[in-house]
């Protein structure tokens, strides 16, 4: 409860959780799920729901329940480096390379490889930061992503 206090105190943000079933106001407000019938091939409802239950602990992010406003107030204040949710230090940490010069560069090339390239938008050379798979250089051309690029 002090991380939800602690979000609506700095920024504004009241309808964030990893737990939904402990909030029956948002839980009320999650869209209908639908799933193609196999006979028509139209979108028809479905009762089935990957939100009927909480998990039994929270993860990075996997699983995190808000509104696309709230979520976006979160991601600027880190992107910004505002101090609000984290040091700016630790925000730095963030998109600092950690895998670079080490034996595990090999799993960072194998995800960065199957993640981020496109034959449309090329990347160039990557490293993983904490937050995800890092560009540590631009891409090739004007069209490609930027060096501090993270996904």
């Amino acid at each position: 409860m002090i991380y939800s206090l602690t979000l609506d105190k700095v920024l504004g943000i009241k309808n964030m959780t990893f737990y939904l079933q402990r909030r029956p106001d948002m839980l009320a407000r999650c869209g209908d799920m639908t799933k193609v019938d196999q006979n028509t091939g139209k979108l028809v409802h479905s009762d089935e729901t990957f939100f009927k239950k909480d998990p039994e602990f929270a993860f990075g992010g996997g699983g995190l329940f808000t509104s696309p406003q709230e979520y976006i107030k979160m991601l600027h204040s880190l992107l910004s480096n505002d101090g609000k949710l984290l040091r700016p230090e630790y925000v730095d940490d963030f998109f600092r390379p950690q895998l670079e010069d080490k034996p595990r560069q090999s799993m960072a090339q194998f995800f960065s490889n199957h993640m981020t390239n496109s034959p449309k938008n090329p990347a160039g050379k990557k490293d993983w930061g904490l937050g995800g798979i890092l560009l540590v250089e631009d891409g090739p051309d004007e069209y490609s992503r930027k060096a501090g690029t993270m996904g």
